[in-house]
């Protein structure tokens, strides 16, 4: 055992100084491509009845901004990955009722499904 300690703190003051000498990235002060300004909500959970068969479905809003000045297009994607490690992008297998369903009962003229969007 005293080995392997030795060869994990050698091993550690290899990685460590590495990962300490670079500092993060920053945003450019003038951007080179558009950027839009993103602002999630919660992550939330809706029982819909599809067929008669209620089933349970994630769901989050979220905010974008263009400041752009000019329509530009935008084409979210999300993954939602469990602690089990079963990996769903967003929109795979949901039918197309869920999504109006969850569109009524929010009730916003600003909501778009993330096609529309």
């Amino acid at each position: 055992m005293p080995r392997f300690a030795a060869l994990l703190v050698a091993l550690l003051a290899l990685v460590v100084p590495a990962a300490v000498a670079f500092d993060p990235p920053e945003p450019d002060p003038v951007p080179q491509r558009w950027e839009f300004e993103f602002k999630p909500g919660p992550l939330r959970i809706a029982e819909v009845r599809v067929n008669g068969e209620a089933r349970l479905y994630a769901y989050m809003t979220y905010d974008v901004a263009n400041y752009s000045g000019e329509d530009l297009q935008l084409v979210p994607g999300f993954t939602l990955a469990t602690s089990a490690g079963q990996v769903s992008p967003s929109g795979l297998g949901v039918p197309r009722q869920v999504t109006e369903h969850l569109l009524g009962r929010l009730q916003s003229p600003y909501l778009q499904d993330q096609i529309t969007i």
